[in-house]
């Protein structure tokens, strides 16, 4: 609609504009002239105004042309048409055909209205008195007419035809655009896409080269002390003896342990070795010569690849001074704590000139430095390595032992120092090879204690303890009592009394009968800890007693402490009595000093009858040693309770 009233306002604007040198040219009275151009143009404006309206409906804009455009048409003919008869008419033609091309043919009807009506008003008035009204006259205004309508028609399909055509090949253009607009949204997301998953890709990438660095650095170096590793030590070490060949300049590897770490673990727990570890690094890297190198080779066993021409005392205070390092206490879970090491020195090439036999060398001289004492330095010799090997030799064989079931017990009768009746035995380990070779107890049970060992093999000594109690009970001998030692390192295991619960509920004994031996080596490093374990022990019926009184750190605090049952005096002091001798006023104040406490008293190693005589005298409880009995076999045992020599 607002072309179609564009169009008609233009032609009659432009029409306005002529009338106006049109009508002066003609004789026209000039008001007349302009007020047509004036009405025209005012006219026109309306239309277009009207047309542009949103507001109005497309109904109503129609009928306003309409109207609009005949009053238009009626100023023009009333002012020019005698001048302009022919022109008038194609000027009606035109705008018929214009109104045509619409969608709608309101204005279209307008247009005829308005020729028919004014043919009849021509015919009526005959305003031009020139034009003859004859048939002929009629006619040709019919035809005319008449062609405007078909004229109209065949515009409008004509129109429309070209019309649909190019709409048609607008909406492929557009169709195309729209295509070339979604493959263009399509070139843009696959853009995006592409680069995001490029950043992706290059995330990635940076974290491979990441974890490639951190693989590339851990497959060198300890994650918890960032020190090379024993990979890389052993690189080092092999790439020096490349690099000396043929001249063979001295160096040395000394091998770092760190003492009694393993309590650490088991005491303060896995977190506390971490972090001594780290203190460790610390403190001796801030201390090393750059020229060395540090390394951990695992657990708690440093490595020092001293690369200097440095032997004899000038390498050994160089590491004594390492050494001395550890004379200041670490801090663990906010308490100082005093830890010391093991230094072993081997030196190339006169220890040995490849890698596996310098590190066998160093560690071979840190374990006799252990051996000695630990906290001291040690250099490697050859002896030494006899030493370890038997102790490997050792090793394997106890491993074999407990497989093999090598173990037997003894069992050492304890006799009533009053009724001088045997009332309870000592369970006591003994080991026979498969060889028949005889291990001694003093031999085999501190290197099962250092390495780890006594754990099962005091589970064994325990459970079989109790099932011979249990067989005690089962033939009628209900009031014998047996002693089992315990290490300390039983009692440092957090499921040892689980285990030992385990060990009576499987035998069903009656707790009573069961005694378990400590020594004064349990104070040594949590004493509170022990203390409730032994508690633990004792609610359970079972009874405690301490062993080799007199020799460790006991004091009479402790004793105060400790919930003990009975008290075993070292066999030192009970070898020291004599007739007359003044050393024999100690075993009776401390006999005394127990009875004070309502503890027994044992006195262990006696030898004579003068110690037995001396210790009957002084109310010792229970008498113990080779004077009285050696330890039994089973079977001996055995025959010895059913000969009913104990009643």
């Amino acid at each position: 609609i607002e072309l179609m009233a564009a169009a008609i306002s233009m032609i009659f604007i432009v029409v306005s504009v002529i009338s106006i040198p049109l009508g002066i040219l003609w004789n026209v009275s000039l008001i007349q002239v302009l007020g047509f151009s004036a009405f025209i143009m005012l006219y026109s404006f309306i239309i277009l105004h009207i047309a542009k309206r949103e507001t109005l409906s497309n109904s109503i804009k129609l009928h306003a042309v309409g109207i609009l455009l005949v009053c238009i048409l009626t100023a023009t003919y009333f002012v020019y048409y005698d001048k302009i008869e022919v022109l008038f008419g194609f000027i009606i033609l035109v705008l018929v055909m214009i109104a045509n091309t619409s969608s709608k043919d309101v204005i279209f009807y307008y247009l005829l209205f308005f020729s028919v009506a004014l043919m009849i008003f021509s015919f009526v008035y005959k305003i031009n008195d020139t034009i003859v009204m004859d048939t002929t006259y009629y006619a040709a205004l019919f035809i005319m007419l008449l062609f405007s309508i078909i004229t109209s028609h065949l515009f409008k399909r004509v129109y429309r035809t070209i019309t649909k055509a190019k709409l048609t090949e607008r909406i492929e253009i557009l169709s195309k655009n729209e295509e070339i607009t979604s493959l263009y949204e399509e070139i843009l997301a696959s853009e995006e896409e592409l680069k995001e998953q490029n950043e992706i890709l290059n995330s990635y990438n940076k974290e491979i080269n990441a974890n490639k660095e951190r693989l590339e650095f851990l497959a060198y170096n300890d994650p918890l002390t960032l020190l090379p590793n024993r990979k890389k030590i052993i690189e080092s070490i092999d790439m020096m003896i490349d690099a000396n060949i043929g001249h063979k300049s001295p160096f040395a590897v000394v091998f770092i342990d760190l003492d009694n770490f393993k309590r650490v673990n088991d005491t303060l727990g896995h977190a506390a070795g971490d972090q001594l570890l780290i203190q460790v690094t610390h403190r001796l890297k801030s201390s090393l010569n750059p020229k060395d190198i540090l390394g951990r080779l695992g657990g708690d066993e440093l490595a020092l690849i001293v690369r200097r021409n440095m032997e004899g005392e000038i390498l050994l205070m160089y590491v004594q001074e390492i050494c001395d390092l550890f004379s200041e206490p670490f801090e663990l879970e906010g308490v100082a704590s005093k830890i010391t090491a093991s230094f072993g020195i081997a030196v190339y090439p006169t220890d040995a000139d490849n890698v596996d036999d310098l590190l066998k060398a160093a560690d071979t001289a840190m374990y006799k430095a252990k051996e000695i004492g630990k906290d001291t330095v040690q250099f490697y010799d050859i002896e030494m390595k006899k030493t370890i090997l038997q102790r490997i030799g050792l090793e394997n064989d106890l491993i074999q032992a407990i497989i093999n079931n090598e173990f037997y017990l003894e069992y050492q009768p304890l006799v009533c120092g009053k009724s001088n009746k045997v009332i309870e035995f000592e369970a006591l380990i003994r080991w026979k090879t498969k060889e028949g070779k005889l291990i001694s107890p003093a031999e085999f049970i501190p290197f099962a204690e250092e390495n780890g060992f006594i754990i099962r093999i005091g589970e064994w000594v325990l459970h079989t303890v109790c099932e011979k109690l249990k067989q005690l009970e089962r033939e009628g001998i209900s009031n014998i009592k047996i002693a089992v030692n315990i290490s300390t390192i039983h009692l440092e295991q957090d499921y040892f009394i689980d285990s030992l619960k385990q060990i009576l509920e499987a035998t069903q004994i009656n707790p009573a009968s069961l005694e378990i031996e400590i020594t004064e080596s349990i104070l040594i490093q949590n004493k509170q800890k022990a203390i409730d374990k032994l508690r633990e022990i004792r609610e359970l019926g079972i009874t405690i007693s301490m062993d080799d009184f007199g020799t460790g750190y006991s004091s009479l605090s402790y004793l105060l402490e400790l919930p003990i049952d009975k008290l075993k005096i070292d066999r030192s002091f009970i070898m020291a009595i004599e007739v007359g001798s003044v050393k024999n006023e100690i075993i009776k104040s401390i006999i005394d000093m127990v009875h004070t406490l309502n503890m027994e008293v044992v006195a262990e190693g006696i030898e004579t009858a003068v110690q037995r005589e001396y210790l009957e005298d002084r109310s010792c409880d229970l008498l113990q040693g080779f004077l009285l009995s050696r330890p039994l076999s089973e079977e001996k045992m055995m025959n010895l309770l059913k000969q009913g020599r104990l009643f």
